[in-house]
């Protein structure tokens, strides 16, 4: 799992959005599997930080629907986060 994380972001160094998408949806299967609440916020913002470079807002709020359960304001987190960019 850990190594989809490193996979997913050197991807997105590179600006290959969709391998950095197909890796994050696999680890996204993995972590359903095997829930593990870390691991699954880690993948959660990944997709969402992907979803935003792509200008896909639904695919963003769907996950950011999806950190709920564990973020009471994942909208909040995730506007502060890239804030302090």
């Amino acid at each position: 799992m850990r190594m989809y994380s490193f996979i997913i972001r050197i991807y997105t160094m590179l600006k290959d959005l969709e391998k950095a998408e197909e890796f994050a949806r696999k680890s996204v299967i993995l972590i359903e599997r095997k829930p593990d609440i870390m691991k699954q916020v880690n993948i959660y913002f990944s997709l969402i930080d992907l979803s935003l470079e792509k200008n896909d807002w639904k695919t963003a709020a769907f996950y950011l629907d999806k950190m709920s359960n564990f973020i009471p304001d994942p909208k909040e987190v995730q506007v502060n986060f890239g804030y302090y960019l």
